[in-house]
């Protein structure tokens, strides 16, 4: 479990980072993390990341998250994100796997990017 210290650190960090559990489970989310998604930590924190993204893409983050079990890291993905509002959010993901306070957790670099043409 993530420590309250942990998690303050992180969120001292300049970047847009998801904390996720495996099978999928997202932990903690930094503030710029939350903007990009357009919900607060209260409504995803303990759900499932792949609801987070657009229903064509899940299959995809299922199994990166999945591929993450083995490897340390991988290239960058790109996916969109479905607000509640209906809004697409293009955004690219970096992702490497770490222990953390006693468990294993896949960390999520998102940034927002144009929309690919």
């Amino acid at each position: 479990m993530l420590q309250e210290a942990t998690c303050e650190l992180l969120a001292k960090l300049p970047i847009a980072l998801l904390v996720i559990e495996p099978p999928g489970i997202l932990r903690w989310a930094s503030q710029r993390a939350l903007t990009i998604i357009g919900k607060p930590l209260a409504q995803v924190k303990d759900q499932l990341v792949f609801d987070l993204v657009h229903p064509d893409d899940r299959k995809i983050v299922a199994e990166r998250v999945g591929a993450l079990l083995y490897e340390e890291s991988l290239p960058v993905g790109h996916y969109r994100v479905l607000r509640d509002n209906g809004t697409l959010v293009h955004i690219e993901v970096e992702s490497v796997t770490a222990e953390i306070d006693g468990g294993n957790y896949v960390l999520t670099v998102i940034r927002q990017v144009d929309a690919p043409t």
